[in-house]
């Protein structure tokens, strides 16, 4: 991994989401998580104390909900949180829409090449044969 890399913002989406969900985690498994352990491992650590930690969460968590729900029901506008959720799912739709053409169009190429890759190997087993016969 490069700073500034191709997957930074996949490790800065990851690391919020570990760090926002960490206190459902810890709830959802009392009885101990090797994921859960290894972040409290990692944030004692670093001097980070286990309320430090539950305020990171509370703050990730928050600007997760204004940036995807700008109208959350916490603001009592349900309708426009519909509305938002159906535009992202609208706007996920297209990328997965385009994304399905690409791999059937990468699907064909690769047919392609195969059925080229065939003709040539029947062509090289004549000329093998030919070859043989002489």
């Amino acid at each position: 991994l490069r700073s500034g890399g191709r997957l930074t913002m996949l490790l800065q989406t990851s690391l919020a989401s570990i760090i926002m969900y960490h206190p459902q985690m810890e709830a959802d498994h009392p009885n101990g998580n090797i994921i859960v352990e290894k972040v409290n491992t990692a944030a004692a650590s670093a001097g980070v104390s286990p309320e430090e930690f539950k305020k990171w969460s509370d703050l990730i968590k928050s600007r997760f909900e204004d940036d995807n729900f700008p109208n959350s029901p916490r603001n009592d506008d349900k309708e426009a949180d519909m509305d938002h959720i159906s535009r992202s799912l609208s706007t996920s739709n297209r990328i997965s829409q385009r994304a399905i053409t690409r791999i059937q169009k990468l699907e064909a190429e690769l047919s392609l090449s195969n059925l080229i890759k065939d003709s040539l190997q029947r062509e090289l087993q004549l000329r093998d044969e030919l070859d043989r016969n002489r």
